[in-house]
């Protein structure tokens, strides 16, 4: 999922200290090294929503101030040669080569029937006024769903993803809560500015260990599903 670490990047990339990552991922029955963990607990279960239903609709105009917006489907066409999570720094570039202009808002991604969630991000409008998301990321999407905030800027500290749950689970609360109490711990004082390796502290890997418990209790409960399949790949973008 998109969940996301993400100047120019949704939220600058963060990373686990190699001894910290190898347990996790031991845990989960990954390759030590595997390397999708990073500060994203599942966003590797996380899917843009397939229709844009009540649920999304009335979410997205929380997350944007209660101003009427509509969210769209973006399509991908990422840039390969560019590192994951660093849409501003990417679509900025873009500009300067090809022209046209920045729209800041959020990707919309669910984890069908658990929570639905918001991503700070970036996307490039072409000259001829569409939309694509330039974005690489590690599982192939044909689309993301987006919805513009202009009140929004970018200005190279992290912002936190806006989370909501999709039912009355006290696991979905309590995952949804330690999300936001490791984002506070992350950005406390210097941390704020702080990327690339980062060595945990007790806190948290406190935060981390109950989350991962969390996430496999609910990945159990709740079951499997499939990311959208990508449609014939599409070429890096001009």
């Amino acid at each position: 999922m998109a969940i996301a670490n993400h100047v120019g990047r949704v939220q600058p990339a963060r990373y686990i200290d190699r001894s910290t990552l190898n347990t996790l991922n031991r845990r989960r029955g990954l390759h030590p090294l595997y390397e999708t963990v990073k500060l994203n607990y599942i966003s590797y279960f996380m899917r843009p929503p397939k229709l844009i239903k009540p649920y999304v609709t009335t979410f997205v105009r929380q997350v944007v101030g209660g101003v009427d917006v509509q969210p769209f489907y973006v399509p991908c066409a990422p840039l390969k040669s560019e590192p994951q999570n660093e849409c501003f720094s990417i679509v900025e570039k873009h500009i300067k080569r090809y022209g046209g202009d920045m729209v800041i808002g959020w990707a919309i991604w669910e984890r069908p029937r658990v929570f639905i969630e918001s991503e700070f991000h970036a996307i490039w409008c072409a000259p001829d006024g569409s939309y694509l998301d330039l974005s690489p990321r590690r599982l192939p999407i044909p689309r993301i769903l987006f919805v513009q905030d202009k009140r929004r800027r970018f200005n190279g500290t992290q912002v936190d993803n806006v989370r909501k749950p999709l039912n009355n689970d006290k696991d979905v609360e309590r995952f949804l809560s330690l999300r936001k109490e490791y984002f506070r711990i992350m950005n406390e004082g210097d941390l704020k500015y702080e990327f690339g390796e980062i060595s945990l502290t007790p806190k948290l890997i406190s935060n981390l260990n109950e989350a991962d418990l969390l996430e496999t209790k609910l990945l159990n409960r709740y079951g499997p599903w499939t990311h959208e399949e990508p449609k014939p790949a599409i070429q890096d973008c001009v």
